[in-house]
């Protein structure tokens, strides 16, 4: 990537950056929200591009490029098989249309389905694709998923992900561009995700807020910040000892040129004239100083002070819950009581109910039997797992007035609604 450039609206988010991305590398992305990082994934996978005529990306024509994006834009219509084999290797194409040979002859024993079977089974073998297929079994079995023939609007948020991550894993490209790959995954699968991008045959370059991730499976870190893309070498705990000494050795910087400013900008005031060149050139330099001062810049800290109302001893309670779907138990006689300032996280693996859970208190679901009471000054808030549907040309500002137009703080001052905006 060579002068890469993009702004969106008057916010500049790459200015003419430029690296290299090598065999075998395993990059973390990493800056703070806004910075563009899911931005550059899309422009890196081709669907979208920086600003200008010219494409700033270079790579060989046969290089294959694999993209998980954080929304998954899959057809509700497609079938789980569909979508996991639809990548452009030739290979998994051939094992796609084995499997889907396979579920059409288990569903329907045709003379049409027993033909279009061995003409599959017929290329799985003049391809050899039976090791292929075994290994991408396996990444499904792995991720948790079990069924080929259900239908993407049949699936919750969480398991269109999976299916999304199982499909970009299994096209085995050249290059995994991998936007939060860990979302939406339990324990056992993140352990396995980890051990199998760090044996990965290609290169990858990742976007994760997991830091532990991060430490386990990259050697290189990228940091966007405020249009500039910095490397480091080694993983993320080694990116945070030389970040701070990068910005000890900035600010040390800053320092002095702030005390050279203050030495000249008193000759200036003393009546310099520009007598002689050497005069003349103290002068220039002088402006030149004054143009490069203040250059280090740092993210800010969020803060949040809002004030919350006065609860009662008991915010919500289940008593004998009990909730199914298709017959398959997600509660049963289920007792919780959450009190005021309780913290309660919730883990399970995949498909257990977690989300189901939450929809249930949130009283977006109703449970089969049971109670669910809910505190008599207590209001709910619930951030959910695929974010609601937002109209395009509505303004934040007034998105977010619906709610409220000012908040109180725990001091009992008032900030308006778009004083918050800007502290994010």
């Amino acid at each position: 990537v060579t002068e890469l450039y993009k702004t969106f609206g008057d916010k500049t988010l790459f200015d003419r950056i430029s690296f290299l991305i090598h065999e075998k590398d395993r990059i973390g992305l990493i800056g703070v929200n806004g910075t563009g990082k899911s931005s550059l994934l899309t422009i890196l996978a081709d669907k979208d591009s920086g600003d200008g005529d010219v494409s700033a990306i270079e790579k060989a024509s046969d290089y294959r490029i694999g993209y998980l994006a954080q929304e998954q834009p899959f057809s509700e219509e497609l079938l789980v098989l569909d979508v996991v084999f639809q990548g452009n290797n030739p290979l998994m194409q051939t094992v796609r249309d084995y499997e889907k040979a396979l579920l059409n002859l288990s569903h329907e024993n045709t003379a049409d389905s027993q033909r279009q079977f061995s003409l599959a089974e017929e290329a799985m073998n003049k391809q050899d694709a039976w090791k292929a297929d075994s290994e991408a079994k396996a990444i499904l079995n792995k991720l948790g998923i079990d069924t080929l023939n259900k239908r993407i609007g049949e699936l919750s948020g969480g398991q269109i992900k999976r299916v999304a991550l199982a499909q970009v894993l299994i096209d085995a490209p050249d290059l995994l561009l991998l936007d939060e790959p860990t979302n939406h995954l339990d324990y056992d699968a993140i352990q396995w995700l980890e051990s199998y991008l760090k044996s990965y045959t290609g290169s990858l370059l990742m976007v994760t807020h997991d830091r532990y991730f991060l430490d386990r499976v990259t050697n290189r870190i990228f940091e966007l910040s405020f249009g500039n893309l910095y490397e480091y070498h080694g993983n993320y705990e080694a990116y945070l000892v030389e970040k701070a000494e990068r910005d000890r050795i900035a600010i040390e910087q800053e320092g002095k040129r702030k005390q050279l400013y203050k030495q000249e900008l008193a000759w200036m005031r003393a009546g310099a004239k520009a007598r002689t060149t050497k005069q003349q050139a103290r002068i220039n330099r002088f402006e030149d100083l004054k143009e490069n001062l203040n250059q280090v810049k740092t993210d800010g800290q969020l803060e949040m002070n809002i004030a919350t109302t006065r609860l009662g001893k008991k915010v919500l309670e289940v008593k004998k819950a009990s909730y199914a779907i298709e017959g398959k138990k997600i509660l049963d006689q289920f007792d919780l009581l959450i009190q005021t300032r309780e913290r309660l996280g919730i883990t399970g693996k995949n498909g257990a109910g977690k989300s189901t859970l939450l929809n249930l208190l949130a009283g977006r679901l109703q449970v089969d039997s049971g109670v669910i009471e809910i505190g008599e000054t207590v209001r709910l808030a619930y951030y959910t797992q695929q974010n609601e549907t937002l109209a395009p040309n509505k303004r934040m500002i007034a998105y977010l007035q619906e709610a409220a137009e000012e908040v109180k703080q725990r001091d009992g001052s008032q900030i308006s609604v778009a004083e918050i905006l800007e502290r994010f």
